[in-house]
């Protein structure tokens, strides 16, 4: 080997070496990437062992043994580390108020940080879209809480004094406590996750001492793990052979012979009540409580679901109207429901010929009785002119042959309510004593 050649070896040795160097030392001093998981392949560490911690206003995340640390956050926003959710994943910090929010009240909201993908937001930062009268849109700012110990469920305190509970994408949003308190201590779970405990004045008591006091935490919701029952909707069923039942707001059919597993037919966990079942078992008549996210308070509509397929349609759809009532005539597949606007109609399970049978009387909701032959329907009346607002029972019929509805009064004491019809066609009522 001639003397340039082994001088030429040497100086691409010196210059890999060096590119290597270099290379060492960018990959241990520059900052990794913050989008790296924290999980391990297949999974045989779990999230809730990764270590958490603070240093100069951040949040640091590192393996089990103390390798690997990630940083999770940037600004220096950290001023409390509260507790992580039971799997590991969600942890709790409180944070310098943000830019738009002046009032030094609401310093140190309170955030969330998914340990995972290092994203952050403002416990119910999304919330709300539905306020009811009495609480205040600052009032669901939240400035101190803390994780169920048994599932993943944030209760927090609010700048207004409010106790709230929500799942970490905002999901199942549920008031607490609205009463005139004020609360001096951190709130705490109890140990089975059922109640949050909290110390609290009365405001409306001078001088009084604090108490300690108890208050339920509603239980998430059952759901359901399909929406569908192939075995029912593929096959020749006599669907009045079909066994519909309704458990923990939800829809459930099987086979009346219970050779078959009852089926979920609903899975949003929406169903307050079966109300009615066409004569052909096909379809039946549930009241929906639909929720936005965020809302408060309940939508209330009736629904009408197909049994052997777990189609579900308003029964009202496609028309400007809303049945806050409805049941089904015992001779044919036609409903009668009570509108939004207290008006009582006809309409078919497709929606088609729409027909109004009511529409100059107050039509009191709560009860649809239909007479066993099919020809008369029997409602009750409210005049919301007087206080307190009487009730009276009528009923209408003609609508069978076409020649226009015929309406007749069946009381006139305003006590009168829940209309019902006996087997051989009497009609009854309650009286309010």
């Amino acid at each position: 080997m001639s003397k340039f050649t082994t001088f030429l070896l040497i100086w691409l040795a010196v210059i890999a070496l060096g590119v290597g160097g270099i290379y060492v030392v960018l990959k241990n001093f520059l900052p990794q990437p913050t989008t790296q998981s924290t999980s391990t392949p297949e999974g045989s560490v779990n999230l809730k062992d990764f270590k958490l911690s603070v240093v100069e206003g951040n949040l640091f995340v590192e393996n089990p043994d103390g390798s690997n640390q990630r940083q999770l956050t940037f600004d220096q926003e950290v001023t409390i580390m509260g507790n992580r959710s039971p799997d590991g994943r969600f942890v709790l910090f409180r944070g310098p108020m943000r830019k738009d929010i002046e009032e030094a009240f609401f310093d140190n909201r309170l955030h969330l940080l998914d340990v995972l993908t290092g994203e952050q937001k403002l416990v119910a930062e999304e919330l709300p879209i539905s306020l009811p009268p009495l609480i205040k849109e600052n009032d669901l700012i939240a400035v101190n809480g803390v994780f169920s110990p048994v599932e993943n469920r944030i209760a927090y305190i609010t700048a207004g004094n409010r106790i709230f509970v929500v799942n970490p994408d905002g999901t199942n949003f549920s008031s607490l406590l609205l009463s005139p308190f004020v609360i001096t201590k951190p709130i705490r779970w109890t140990e089975d996750g059922v109640a949050i405990e909290f110390t609290y004045l009365d405001t409306r008591i001078p001088g009084n001492p604090e108490k300690t006091a108890l208050v339920e935490v509603p239980a998430l919701p059952f759901v359901a793990k399909s929406c569908q029952h192939p075995s029912f909707g593929s096959q020749q069923v006599d669907p009045r052979m079909l066994e519909v039942s309704l458990e923990n707001d939800t829809v459930f059919v099987r086979a009346s012979n219970g050779s078959d597993d009852a089926q979920p037919l609903t899975c949003n966990n929406e169903i307050s009540s079966i109300h009615s079942r066409s004569p052909d078992g096909r379809f039946i008549i549930v009241s929906t409580h639909t929720r936005d996210r965020g809302s408060v308070f309940p939508d209330i509509n009736e629904s009408l679901i197909n049994v052997l397929t777990g189609e579900k349609r308003l029964v009202a759809e496609n028309t400007d109207l809303r049945a806050s009532d409805a049941a089904f005539s015992p001779i044919d597949n036609r409903i009668a429901f009570i509108s939004r606007d207290d008006k009582l109609y006809l309409i078919n399970p497709d929606g088609s010929n729409l027909k109004p049978l009511v529409t100059d009387l107050e039509v009191y909701y709560g009860v649809i009785a239909w007479s066993p032959d099919g020809k008369e329907i029997a409602f009750s009346v409210i005049d919301m002119t007087q206080l307190p607002s009487p009730t009276d029972i009528y009923s209408v019929s003609g609508f069978n042959e076409g020649l226009g509805t015929s309406i007749e009064r069946h009381t006139t004491d305003g006590n009168s309510i829940n209309p019902r019809w006996t087997a051989d066609e009497k009609l009854e009522w309650d009286t309010i004593e």
